[in-house]
Order: C-alpha cells, then structure tokens, then sequence
C-alpha cells in the first residue's frame, strides 16, 4: 500500500491540476508517468491475496475437527465476503484530493495487523508439528506417541 501512496502522490505532484487530476482541464489532462508504474498495485495485492487464501485453507483443513471442517470453511469465507463488502462501503469516499490517505490507512492497518498476527500465533509453527502428528506413529519431538495419546 506504500507503494500506491507513494504512485499517486507523484500523480498529483506531476499532473497540471496538482491535487485535482479527476477532473483537469489543462493541457494534455494526464499525470506523465506511466501506466506501467500501477503494475505492482494490482501485482503484490493479488499474490498476497492468493498466499494468504491458501494459508487460510490449509490452517483451517488442519486444525478443525473431522466433522467441523465445512463450517471452518464457511467461516473464512464469510470473513472475505465481509471484507468486499466493507470495500464496497467505503469505495464511494475515495475521490480526489484525497486519494493518497486510503492507501495510508490500508497500509497502518496491513501494518497493525501483521504485528497482531505474529503476537498472537508466532508459536503455531512449533505446535503444527504436534498437530499433524496426532493420529500417526510418528514421533513428535524425539518420543513415540503412546496410544492414550492417539485417541
């Protein structure tokens, strides 16, 4: 989200009508950066995007209890409805002069999030180990399951 920031200040700082580039009527009416430059703002939310949709699946497909992995599913879809629709509320409020400030908030929160996310569950990787190990005769930190462990 930087990097849209950072794309769209140098809009408006090279179009004609400075802040108000929607609606210029001076000269040639464009910023003179290229098209290309947008490239990584519909490349890094995509990948993102599809990294993130996968880790969800495979965390819910992992954890989830046999019976309950439909609803687990159901659950973090919801969740990605929930933020297209949050999307579609506050899309009508992104208009000039003020396009730089909703790739500034998107980007605090992307940042506040990620600081959430490690707070809380930076030990599920030592723990996934013993999670895929239930249920096998694997030996989980050097020991073999016990079969009152199994069940």
């Amino acid at each position: 989200m930087a990097v849209g920031a950072i794309l769209q200040w140098r809009v408006y700082e090279t179009s004609p009508c400075g802040y108000h580039a929607t609606r210029c009527k001076i000269g040639t009416t464009v910023s003179p950066l290229s098209v290309w430059s947008q490239l990584p703002l519909y490349v890094l939310p995509a990948t993102a995007e599809l990294l993130i949709n996968i880790t969800c699946y495979e965390i819910a497909y992992t954890r989830a209890p046999q019976r309950m992995k439909g609803l687990i599913f159901a659950i973090v879809l919801f969740m990605n409805s929930l933020s297209s629709a949050l999307v579609l509320i506050i899309s009508p409020s992104f208009a000039d002069p003020d396009l730089i400030w909703p790739f500034v908030g998107i980007g605090g929160a992307c940042l506040i999030s990620a600081i959430a996310i490690y707070i809380f569950f930076h030990k599920m990787d030592r723990e996934e180990g013993d999670v895929v190990a239930i249920g096998t005769n694997r030996p989980i930190d050097g020991r073999e399951i016990e079969d009152s462990e199994k069940a």
